[in-house]
């Protein structure tokens, strides 16, 4: 950690960690909240103890000195005297040893006199891009999450949460430190667009739960933009799983009588059922087939059946 001197005057500090991640939803929020509270610079985590080097850079045939991803800390006072915020910005997440930079973060954490650990996440859902960004909660305890579901998060029914985003509040319970992950919802055929309206609904639990008082609307600004072009994405997306179904119609195949009796009797094509089961394995390694899985699923009106086992595909955060 540099500097090696931390602030010991913080008075009840929760801590909020971000990572890139689906949308950059966590990085969104975090990085409003610093810069809309004023939050300064404290210190930096030393990456090259947990990021190891995988590629070079080049310039003009010239090998250019090795960049290591950054982690910063900053703080920020509360002028009230009532709780401060410690936040913690990476620019990756570690292929390797993240339990241990986790171990490492939660000791800073503790020498800041930190209290508790919050993270900031994604969900991927089938949900309109016009939709309101749901807020779900994972908590270590009980009361850490009846205080976030109080001001409208969700808790997560079940699921996982990929990344340092929950392996951080594992190595934060070990220490004795609560920990909550909030995880802002958003259309799950743009993960890699900016998405922020999911950090916006994250922030609006956050600041209600902890007291803070922060002003959404640049981020609501950039919300209601992003809104339109994500209502124009879909249309297109559909427009081409639907051509595509089309196109691979002839090339579906029988399959195995086994896995089709009961859709059969039922009066349904097997060929469909096979296309469909297809579908769905794609689906699981490649998030992307969800709007032609989808599209196959209304044309056969078979979507109410396959309801469960779809919303399933998603309940995975990150």
């Amino acid at each position: 950690m540099t500097p090696s001197k931390l602030p010991n005057d913080l008075r009840q500090p929760w801590l909020v960690a971000a990572w890139p991640g689906m949308g950059h939803v966590g990085i969104l929020a975090a990085t409003y909240l610093l810069e809309h509270l004023g939050a300064e610079r404290i210190g930096e985590i030393e990456s090259q103890d947990y990021f190891d080097l995988s590629e070079v850079a080049v310039s003009g045939g010239l090998m250019q000195p090795p960049r290591r991803p950054r982690g910063v800390f900053y703080a920020w006072r509360d002028p009230q005297g009532k709780r401060d915020l410690v936040i913690f910005l990476s620019e990756a997440q570690p292929r390797t040893r993240g339990y241990a930079l986790c171990e490492k973060l939660i000791g800073v954490a503790l020498e800041l006199g930190v209290t508790r650990v919050t993270t900031f996440a994604s969900m991927a859902s089938p949900v309109d891009p016009q939709a309101a960004s749901r807020v779900y909660a994972m908590a270590s305890d009980p009361a850490t999450l009846a205080q976030f579901t109080a001001q409208g998060a969700l808790p997560l029914e079940q699921g996982e949460i990929s990344g340092l985003n929950g392996v951080l509040l594992v190595a934060a319970h070990a220490q004795g430190l609560p920990g909550l992950c909030l995880l802002g919802e958003f259309p799950y055929f743009a993960p890699t667009l900016p998405q922020p309206k999911a950090a916006a609904s994250i922030l609006r639990v956050f600041c209600a739960a902890s007291g803070l008082e922060v002003d959404l609307a640049g981020l609501d600004r950039q919300a209601e933009f992003v809104e339109g072009r994500l209502t124009e994405l879909l249309g297109e997306l559909k427009q081409s799983a639907r051509a595509h179904l089309v196109e691979h119609q002839p090339e579906l195949v029988q399959p195995e009588p086994v896995a089709t009796e009961q859709k059969q009797e039922a009066g349904i094509d097997p060929a469909v059922i096979a296309h469909v089961e297809a579908l769905f394995a794609e689906t699981e390694r490649d998030r992307s087939k969800a709007l032609e899985l989808k599209a196959l699923l209304d044309e056969h009106g078979l979507f109410k059946g396959y309801e469960d086992r779809f919303l399933d595909l998603f309940k995975r955060g990150e």
